[in-house]
């Protein structure tokens, strides 16, 4: 995400890196009620741990920072998405990929398909992936083609359904992202399918599909 819309790690007690608005509508957008079991992904991920653990949700959190203090919760974990989650597979209700360098931007690579295998197997089936960015100002969309078009194939690589789409919101439900008179960010939600998978098949899904892009690549520079 952008400077206005992440915060780090180190931050005061209680100041959340996005607008507790816009969390509850995506919590909304994911039916995802109290309850309900969400990873958060992002810097300032124990922040968003907090604020849910306090409106009765079931949270955990990765902050896939190297830099930042060690986790002082077994809920929020600080390392590499393609490691060991902080929940077991079948688990949440809902993933949230707020803002992560590993998906700035994503690619076919063995280290970002394992981070996406990984965290669609830690989903219940049925339930959704959901990646959030800030989109390009004004209304010419040409300079996000390329990162819709990267999200296509990255998660072509998976069983299931994604959805992208462009939400706008006024400053008042998006506050801590800043953006003047109105702001958009871009949303992918991937739907996993109502048949479960384990862990196992959903590594599988990636090493194949790294394997396919590296022979593309070979074949395109020979």
């Amino acid at each position: 995400m952008s400077q206005e819309g992440t915060r780090t790690a180190g931050q005061s007690h209680g100041q959340l890196p996005v607008s507790e608005r816009v969390l509850a509508k995506l919590l909304r957008r994911a039916r995802v009620s109290r309850g309900g079991t969400v990873l958060d992904i992002g810097s300032a991920a124990d922040r968003v741990v907090e604020h849910l653990l306090a409106r009765g949700f079931d949270a955990f959190g990765v902050c896939p920072e190297e830099s930042v203090p060690a986790a002082t919760s077994d809920r929020v974990q600080i390392g590499r998405l393609a490691a060991t989650l902080p929940v077991p597979p079948h688990k949440a209700d809902l993933v949230l990929i707020r803002d992560a360098d590993l998906y700035r931007p994503v690619h076919a690579d063995p280290e970002s398909l394992t981070a996406t295998a990984n965290l669609l197997a830690a989903l219940r089936p049925g339930r959704e992936l959901i990646l959030i960015e800030p989109a390009q100002p004004g209304p010419d969309r040409a300079a996000d083609a390329p990162v819709i078009d990267a999200w296509n194939d990255h998660f072509a690589a998976f069983p299931g359904r994604l959805k992208i789409e462009t939400v706008r919101v006024r400053p008042a439900l998006f506050g801590l992202f800043g953006g003047g008179p109105s702001f958009e960010f871009r949303l992918a939600g991937f739907k996993v399918p109502s048949q479960a998978r384990t862990r196992l098949e959903w590594h599988r899904l990636a090493h194949e599909a790294a394997m396919q892009a590296m022979r593309s690549a070979e074949q395109r520079a020979a």
